[in-house]
């Protein structure tokens, strides 16, 4: 009897220490991107000239990413977790205090969002490598082309899910990274300081962006909500 009531409760301090385990994220990486607008194919008017963007990562947890906002209206900073492998969103106020040790995040609401994997109008991508580390991926999705064209240099940790995103094209961007990681020596370990993106029809981008080691964890408010939604692998 005592040795079930052992399994038990071990069972359940288990279960309850990975629920509690989930609601941390740790990222151990900061990336800074810097991003100048070349232009548009369609010559339409458009003000972006150069933007700052930075976003904390986990070299080990390629699925999410925590990405900062600038407010230009009244009030504070804001910042985003993406957790792809749940579907979810966190967002976040930043707090501006000089005298904190370091970034401070007020927790404001968390949401679901429809998995990526359900959109089926990506057709596909292709890889082509242009001379030594530079490659041009392209993905294709209804009537809209996505152009990457990056310098790859090997790292001491992986980063490649993390060099660029485009918006607004599903499941395209993870099936060009996976083009693109398939034509690059299996086993490495990767990251890009300069690439760009161009939408065809739309915008051209040039970034270059530099990374460096960050011990950053931010957790989230222990409430049932958010222990079912990070219960989900």
């Amino acid at each position: 009897m005592m040795k079930k009531f052992l399994l038990i409760f071990c069972t359940t301090l288990l279960f309850w220490s990975g629920l509690a385990g989930a609601q941390t994220y740790s990222f151990d990486y900061e990336i800074t991107a810097i991003g100048n607008h070349l232009g548009d194919s369609r010559n339409l008017h458009f003000r972006f000239v150069r933007d700052t963007t930075k976003i904390y990562v986990n070299s080990e947890v390629p699925e999410t990413r925590l990405m900062f906002y600038r407010n230009n209206k009244f009030g504070p900073d804001k910042a985003m977790i993406y957790d792809f492998r749940r579907n979810l969103m966190h967002d976040f106020a930043v707090i501006s205090d000089r005298n904190a040790p370091q970034l401070q995040l007020k927790y404001h609401r968390s949401y679901k969002y429809p998995s990526l994997a359900s959109d089926t109008r990506a057709d596909s991508a292709t890889v082509h490598k242009l001379q030594e580390n530079i490659y041009e991926v392209k993905g294709y999705k209804d009537d809209r082309i996505y152009v990457l064209k990056a310098s790859i240099s090997e790292t001491t940790d992986d980063l490649l899910a993390h060099i660029f995103w485009f918006d607004g094209c599903g499941m395209v961007n993870q099936m060009m990274l996976e083009k693109l990681r398939s034509e690059l020596p299996q086993g490495g370990k990767y990251f890009s300081k300069e690439f760009t993106e161009q939408y065809v029809p739309g915008s051209t981008f040039h970034i270059a962006q530099q990374a460096k080691k960050k011990n950053f964890k931010v957790k989230l408010p222990d409430t049932k909500r958010l222990r079912k939604l990070m219960s989900k692998k």
